[in-house]
């Protein structure tokens, strides 16, 4: 869902010296950026060496398409999709430009899925030893990763067509490799505690979401170890024409007593938000999981995993209004604590 992608600095730099030529560039450059923005990232190195050529580079591009490429570059900083690689750049490497040597460097450390140049290097002999797959900006849209980052736009399963291992590789690992913040958003987590049973209300969680639950949240915990700063959130909700509100505060503390199980588990805080819904104020029907990076939409919601560690049917795309599913669960009052 979140591929890997470096930019040879010289891409932004190296413009035809025609002026037809140099706008047919600027345009696939602005393609291609967008593609990063809409599920890739930029890997650069520490010193923001690359960066600060792609930006001088950019600079240079004729007026209409400069303000457009700066910004787009910028926003890609904005959400963390530009990720800071340490390597060695002292190594001798077949081209000269710092940006070039940077690249060879991450290169030792990371593997993308498509470095993207200037025609020339397809050939460098410096990328052809990494065996990571090499294009020029003129064949990219032909490029095989172009299919792929078009593919992994929308996963769509059917039920078992997936076991657990490969939901992990395709969907979970690229998702927080390097992600800092994990926010889940899924109202029937709480509304599925709602039971009735010879008269009276015994909350519990469903095997199938505290198993799926805990196998994302066990995913990030791993792939997040050692950053100095991790969130993770689940926001769910109770109705309220459904409950008491003795029952409402007793459902919470089952949902909040889960969390702290496995925060102490996994040794990584795991904060669980349980909202009111009334009639005329109830979270979002999407549910999804965002991050500092990406927000996915999850068709079916989060009791995903089988018992069997097989996948339940699930449609998983990319996301566009984030901000507005946050912000309308963040406006609805939490449940009392008990």
């Amino acid at each position: 869902m979140l591929l890997l992608t470096m930019h040879l600095p010289r891409l932004y730099s190296d413009l035809p010296v025609n002026e037809a030529g140099a706008r047919q560039h600027c345009s696939q450059m602005l393609a291609l950026l967008r593609d990063v923005e809409r599920n890739c990232v930029l890997l650069v190195d520490e010193g923001n060496i690359m960066t600060g050529e792609m930006f001088a580079g950019a600079h240079k591009w004729p007026q209409k398409y400069r303000k457009k490429g700066q910004e787009l570059l910028r926003e890609l900083g904005n959400r963390r999709r530009m990720v800071k690689v340490g390597n060695d750049a002292t190594m001798e490497v077949a081209c000269s430009a710092p940006g070039c040597q940077h690249a060879v460097g991450i290169l030792n450390v990371e593997t993308p899925d498509v470095l993207v140049g200037p025609e020339g290097c397809q050939q460098c002999a410096s990328f052809a030893e990494s065996g990571v797959a090499v294009t020029g900006i003129s064949d990219y849209q032909l490029s095989s990763f172009a299919d792929l980052r078009r593919e992994t736009e929308t996963i769509a399963l059917t039920d078992g067509e997936w076991g657990r291992v490969e939901f992990e590789q395709r969907v979970w690992q690229p998702l927080f490799r390097y992600a800092k913040d994990v926010k889940i958003f899924d109202r029937y987590i709480g509304r599925h505690l709602q039971r009735e049973r010879g008269g009276g209300f015994y909350p519990q969680l469903k095997p199938e979401y505290s198993r799926s639950l805990e196998w994302i949240f066990g995913q990030f915990a791993a792939l997040s170890e050692g950053r100095a700063t991790r969130v993770f959130e689940i926001t769910c909700g109770l109705e309220e024409d459904r409950l008491s509100p003795e029952d409402m505060v007793g459902a919470a503390e089952v949902l909040r007593s889960f969390a702290r199980m496995l925060s102490e588990k996994y040794g990584l805080h795991m904060a669980m938000n349980v909202k009111v819904e009334r009639h005329d104020a109830k979270m979002p029907h999407a549910r999804c999981i965002i991050t500092d990076q990406l927000a996915l939409s999850v068709e079916r919601g989060f009791d995903l995993l089988r018992r069997d560690g097989r996948i339940r049917d699930v449609v998983v795309g990319l996301l566009p209004n984030r901000g507005e599913i946050e912000r309308q669960a963040r406006t609805l009052p939490d449940v009392p604590s008990a």
